[in-house]
């Protein structure tokens, strides 16, 4: 018995000490295999696909490294021109993207001259993979001249990807020299696609130029199908024959599942484009038809901030398929101008064979000038200088859109603002068009409502007709700064100034990313106007104080930010000739200079008569910066200061102000706050 239970301690025991040195030896094994870590490898044209990658010992083929890397590697490729498709054959991770890009500070150009062609290709191409950059190349001269069926593309991405990053890439040349208007030949500057029934998501076009290219029956950048949740921003598109910018759904070729078929919830935003034209392209006869930036049939997208010119038509959205429309497209901060046609479209061309554009909002645009008529790349007139299609055009099926908060200024010759066409069968209600500024040099007034051959010719006449505009401003220059070059920003006088509307859809900065709303008013048009430093205190009406006072001269101290300038407004009675306004920049007692009146302050700058000082102590001592950052005016009643951003190098989000009010001889006359802790403001 006794024995029994020695065996069986004694097994266990060895049982144990055995589990015990065999986790440690797994233990020792699993800690000794090297973790991989990111590794940099290198293509050149002077490389062999046997290297190993180095930097002194290259690979040939961009392709080949593409293919023979991990997550989280770099390639970098040197200089030179590479004859050749780059197709990804593995993805990245999260915190793992496989990034490819020349070597730093050197160009490379991927040419697709003499590179097969067969169906749809890219020069670059990446289906079905996740976590990939791309920046900085040159992609150029991929042409297909005769097989209409064969679809070059400077950059193809397809299938179900995610989380793909392309930036700072020429693109330009990419051709089909064999378009007919019915063989549906042509070429895409980018091609993203989503084929798959796994959405794609995470797509961003970035700081590109796309331009030169012959499209045929495609665009330039083409976002389509199964997309959800893209990013095309920054990119200077131009001198194309076709659509500039493409936001597209419901085309069965890009996918068969039309409950997804549609790219949605995406920004279009800070691209300028130019010079997109079918004037001399075969697949429309040779007709003007394509808009600069285009929503067809995508959902939930925003066009912003962008910049539209010389294009037949600006920004349209509209659906091409039947049954669908443009869906929640919000279009606005945008600058729009001399087009052949309109400046903003809605809707599709026709009720029996395309969509429309519902619940779309076209807000704060500034459309100025187009209906020009010329044939923007050789300046020829067409259609005998006739074109009538206003600067703002409806088309069918547009339902419950919101046209609010634009200035409208067609061109002196044509006077058309507004053109919804007469088109039968058509569904067209539920639109409200208010708070815009129109305004022509021209002697006649167009307005065009379902009825092309007998539009409103007065402004009134066409309110009551309609019930729209009740709100707008009809027939006061809206003062654009520049209307030869043109620079369509308004001057601080302009009419558009403090007249528009917040419906909630205008967005939290302007086309040049200031606060869309100053003190609480909208102005029409896509630029914000600020603070005007002229010795009025009325631009500050909406603004609440952070200090105020009773009994003594400076009874109010306002403060308002944008992207560029602090503004500082004082108000009273009686306001002495000298003044002192400090300010803690870095929001940090512990440095700048204490000042004993007001409680744990660190004052950084003072702004004195104009003059920007720094602190050098925490006593009172300050190194002179001069005038140039500063804009003041000064009266009895109101003190208003501006200063550069720019100019105080240590700036947090959050300062604190306060403010000394001084006679003619240098006595004080009271402080703002009068005591205690000086309050804080939360910059823009």
């Amino acid at each position: 018995m006794k024995m029994r239970i020695f065996n069986s301690y004694f097994s266990k025991s060895l049982i144990l000490f055995s589990l015990c040195v065999l986790f440690a030896a797994i233990s020792l094994m699993l800690f000794s295999i090297p973790v991989s870590a990111a590794t940099t490898y290198y293509v050149a044209t002077t490389g062999s696909d046997w290297n190993d990658g180095s930097i002194n010992s290259p690979w040939r083929d961009i392709n080949y490294a593409v293919n023979h890397v991990s997550a989280g590697d770099t390639i970098n490729v040197r200089a030179g021109t590479y004859w050749e498709r780059v197709v990804f054959g593995v993805s990245g991770s999260a915190g793992n993207i496989i990034t490819l890009q020349p070597y730093p500070n050197e160009s490379v150009m991927i040419s697709g001259s003499g590179v097969s062609l067969s169906g749809e290709m890219g020069l670059i191409d990446i289906a079905d993979k996740s976590y990939i950059t791309v920046t900085g190349f040159e992609l150029c001269y991929y042409a297909e001249d005769s097989n209409a069926a064969n679809r070059p593309d400077g950059i193809y991405i397809h299938g179900a990807c995610s989380n793909i990053s392309i930036s700072n890439c020429n693109i330009h040349d990419i051709a089909h020299n064999n378009v007919t208007s019915s063989n549906y030949a042509g070429a895409h500057g980018i091609l993203v696609c989503g084929s798959s029934s796994t959405a794609m998501s995470n797509i961003t076009f970035n700081g590109n130029n796309v331009h030169n290219n012959t499209n045929g029956w495609c665009e330039n950048v083409t976002f389509v199908g199964n997309i959800n949740g893209f990013t095309i921003s920054n990119n200077t598109v131009h001198d194309n024959t076709n659509i500039g910018i493409d936001a597209a759904g419901h085309y069965t070729w890009a996918n068969s599942d039309q409950s997804v078929n549609y790219a949605r919830n995406g920004t279009i935003s800070g691209n300028t484009v130019y010079k997109c034209t079918t004037l001399h392209n075969p697949a429309t006869n040779n007709s003007y038809s394509c808009a600069g930036i285009y929503s067809d049939g995508s959902s939930n997208v925003t066009i912003e901030k962008n910049t539209v010119y010389s294009c037949d038509y600006g920004i349209a959205s509209g659906a091409e398929n039947h049954g669908y429309n443009s869906g929640s497209i919000i279009i606005r901060n945008n600058f729009v101008y001399f087009c052949v046609a309109s400046g903003i479209t809605l809707g599709g061309y026709d009720p029996a064979n395309n969509g429309g554009a519902a619940s779309n909002y076209v807000l704060n645009n500034t459309i100025f000038g187009n209906n020009t008529s010329i044939d923007p790349t050789n300046s020829q007139t067409i259609l005998g200088g006739a074109v009538s299609e206003g600067d703002f055009r409806m088309m069918s099926n547009c339902v419950d859109n919101v046209i609010s908060n634009n200035i409208v200024y067609p061109r002196s010759d044509k006077n058309v603002f507004v053109h919804k066409y007469e088109k039968v069968n058509d569904t067209c209600t539920g639109n409200s068009i208010d708070y815009n500024l129109y305004y022509t040099e021209g002697a006649n007034t167009y307005f065009y409502w379902n009825n092309d051959s007998s539009p409103y010719t007065t402004f009134t006449s066409w309110k009551t007709g309609t019930g729209f505009d009740t709100n707008s401003i009809y027939g006061s220059d809206p003062l654009l700064v520049n209307e030869s070059t043109p620079d369509l920003h308004i001057q601080a006088s302009s009419p558009a100034r403090d007249s528009g509307t917040n419906n909630g859809n205008i967005g939290s900065t302007d086309i040049d990313g200031d606060v869309r709303t100053c003190n609480g008013t909208v102005d029409i048009g896509a630029h914000e106007t600020t603070m005007v430093i002229d010795g009025s205190a009325t631009d500050w009406n909406n603004t609440t104080a952070v200090a105020t006072a009773s009994g003594q001269a400076a009874t109010s101290l306002k403060v308002f930010s944008d992207n560029e300038y602090l503004y500082f407004c004082i108000q009273g009675s009686g306001l002495g000739t000298n003044y002192d306004l400090f300010i803690d920049a870095d929001n940090n007692s512990d440095t700048g200079y204490v000042e004993g009146t007001w409680t744990s302050t660190g004052l950084d700058y003072l702004v004195e008569n104009g003059t920007l000082y720094e602190s050098t102590s925490r006593s009172w001592g300050w190194n002179s910066l001069g005038t140039t950052n500063v804009s003041t005016s000064k009266n009895s009643s109101v003190c208003e200061i501006r200063i550069a951003r720019s100019a105080l190098s240590n700036l947090a989000s959050t300062i604190k102000v306060g403010y000394k009010d001084i006679d003619g001889s240098w006595n004080l006359v009271c402080r703002l706050p009068s005591t205690g802790a000086l309050p804080s403001y939360t910059l823009n």
